[in-house]
């Protein structure tokens, strides 16, 4: 697995690149009880909270860039 720095990428520059079928994983972090209290979610989101990442790490795409959101 190649990993490379971090950056940052704004809503609409996302919704871009989706609308462009780019190979993104989005990944969503939040907490059990901020997930459950918003129903605004990413469709297609793969939710893993961020305390559970190192156990879950396996069930991420290795081929795709992974874009993580936390509110």
């Amino acid at each position: 697995m190649t990993t490379t720095s971090p950056s940052v990428i704004d809503a609409t520059a996302l919704a871009e690149r989706l609308g462009r079928d780019e190979a993104v994983t989005i990944l969503d972090v939040r907490r059990p009880e901020r997930w459950s209290e918003d129903s605004e979610r990413i469709p297609g989101a793969v939710w893993i909270p961020l305390d559970e990442i190192s156990r879950r790490a396996q069930d991420l795409p290795a081929d795709r860039e992974l874009v993580v959101y936390c509110s």
